[in-house]
């Protein structure tokens, strides 16, 4: 898939975990229940993400069966990681072939758990920049030897490349609870292999 447009309405993110009351434990995160916890990430997203923005999630993005409540919160057209395993097991059995609807009206987009997305705006002027994402950390990506990026979640901000490539976990507990952009992933870049 081709990334086109501004840099600004392009975002990524990932482990959400709506719902889930264990994770604030788990990550400590800064909330005193699952439902201030959905209402603190719908909030931070649709303050970011406007209604026709391109929204990239890797995964964790609840493991209930009523995703479609989530989806249909949240601004922009949600291009999410279909990992048929662990968290978001449960509502793609359910409701993942449904048509499943943004806030925005968009149809919620399925990838391949592993996608190399391709962006233009960020190559070299004669190569597309390739952007590698999937849900859990690699240890190799697509022309990771040539400055190309990957972008993962999974570790709920506790994994840095130990190498400093162009490798960033874009989960919420990395990213203060919201969505980035792609431009701001390009300035988080900047000093990186």
């Amino acid at each position: 898939m081709k990334l086109l447009g501004d840099l600004n309405n392009i975002f990524f993110t990932s482990d959400h975990h709506f719902g889930h009351a264990n994770i604030i434990k788990y990550s400590q995160r800064p909330f005193e229940s699952a439902l201030e916890m959905d209402q603190a990430l719908i909030e931070n997203w649709n303050a970011v993400v406007k209604p026709n923005d391109l929204v990239f999630h890797l995964g964790d993005f609840t493991f209930h069966q009523h995703a479609s409540q989530y989806f249909a919160a949240l601004n922009g057209q949600i291009h999410i990681l279909k990992l048929e395993w662990h968290h978001d097991r449960r509502w793609l059995e359910t409701e993942g072939h449904k048509g499943l609807l943004s806030k925005s009206g968009h149809v919620v987009q399925f990838l391949p758990a592993l996608t190399v997305l391709s962006c233009a705006a960020l190559g070299d002027g004669k190569y597309p920049l390739p952007i590698t994402i999937s849900h859990y950390p690699l240890a190799q990506w697509e022309a990771s030897h040539h400055g190309a990026w990957h972008l993962h979640g999974h570790s709920h901000g506790q994994y840095l490349d130990p190498n400093n490539r162009k490798c960033l976990d874009v989960g919420v507990d990395a990213m203060k609870y919201q969505p980035v952009s792609l431009e701001q992933l390009r300035v988080m870049m900047l000093g990186r292999g």
